[in-house]
């Protein structure tokens, strides 16, 4: 594939940064199995040709992401899969399809104290969060509970249980689903909106 920028749309200064094309490759390559991509920049003093494919997917992006910090566990890969009825317009009337979608994910936790959670619907980044986030917070949060709860009676006053803050503290993440037709909140696409996919997330991550 070659890109030859439309001049009609681009300001006549616009460059393209190699750098980043070069991310956006290799975070596609972690979001789509076996998939290989190769840059080259043929403009003069340009970058060596770029060539990247992520075998591991999720868990090898997360997995460079700490490779500079403390980590306290291992990176824990996380799957599911599942479907849910939907009611879309067609032919001028609401008709119900069943959607299919897949779960994907990886964390682990660091000894820092800020977390990092990226997410994703399909290959679309969703910077704002959504309810894929939700889902994966809310298993987070009782999964942790769960254990503290078996192993001590003391936890059982609210204000005794670990909130989002103590759960998340510290994590590195990635999380992606892939469903046909996403709702998005905003036209900017950095939110996911469909209600569902919260639901199949939360299962996924809780029996992980």
């Amino acid at each position: 594939m070659r890109f030859w920028p439309d001049w009609d749309i681009f300001e006549p200064e616009a460059t393209l940064d190699a750098a980043a094309t070069c991310d956006r490759a290799r975070l596609m390559c972690h979001l789509v199995p076996g998939l290989r991509i190769t840059v080259t920049d043929r403009r003069p003093g340009a970058i060596p040709p770029f060539d990247y494919r992520a075998t591991d997917g999720l868990s090898a992006l997360v997995a460079s992401a700490v490779a500079d910090r403390a980590t306290v566990t291992r990176v824990i890969a996380v799957s599911g899969e599942g479907s849910f009825e939907e009611r879309v317009p067609a032919g001028g009337e609401l008709t119900t399809v069943r959607r299919s979608c897949e779960v994907k994910g990886a964390l682990q936790w660091t000894t820092g104290h800020q977390s990092e959670v990226r997410s994703f619907a399909s290959t679309i980044p969703t910077p704002a969060g959504g309810t894929h986030v939700t889902g994966l917070e809310r298993a987070l949060n009782r999964a942790v509970n769960d254990v503290l709860l078996d192993g001590s009676k003391r936890l059982d006053r609210l204000d005794e249980r670990a909130h989002r803050d103590d759960v998340q503290e510290g994590l590195v993440a990635a999380r992606q689903v892939v469903v046909a037709d996403p709702q998005f909140r905003g036209q900017t696409k950095q939110e996911l909106g469909t209600p569902a996919v919260q639901s199949l997330v939360y299962d996924a991550v809780k029996s992980s």
